[in-house]
């Protein structure tokens, strides 16, 4: 499934209009030479899709992959951001989260010794 249809599935279509605020802020008030976004679970969606938008380096805790939904954030028509961008995504064991859509970028496993996954 992609996130797109895993946000759907929970009734969050409004999920893809979430970036909007962030990219206004960072754009506002952050310097663009020295900025890295980050986010977690939802938000590492979030700031992947605005790390992407504004050539910024990413690092997304345990957040789903954006792989297949590109499309939606119009970001496909940008092909050499997406070859640029320095995504990382650190999944622990057993989190299902990371798991919707493909992860683009470099991954991270990490161990996770708790029995609840989190």
């Amino acid at each position: 499934a992609s996130f797109e249809e895993w946000m759907d599935a929970f009734g969050h279509k409004a999920a893809f209009g979430y970036q909007h605020p962030v990219l206004a802020y960072v754009k506002a008030n952050c310097s663009l030479h020295n900025t890295f976004v980050s986010g977690h679970s939802m938000g590492g969606a979030i700031a992947a899709v605005v790390g992407i938008q504004l050539d910024l380096p990413i690092v997304s805790i345990s957040g789903p992959g954006i792989s297949y939904s590109i499309r939606k954030f119009r970001l496909e028509e940008d092909q050499d951001a997406l070859q640029r961008t320095a995504l990382t995504t650190i999944i622990p064991d057993n989190d299902l989260i990371p798991r919707v859509d493909k992860q683009l970028g470099a991954v991270q496993n990490i161990a996770c010794h708790s029995h609840l996954g989190y």
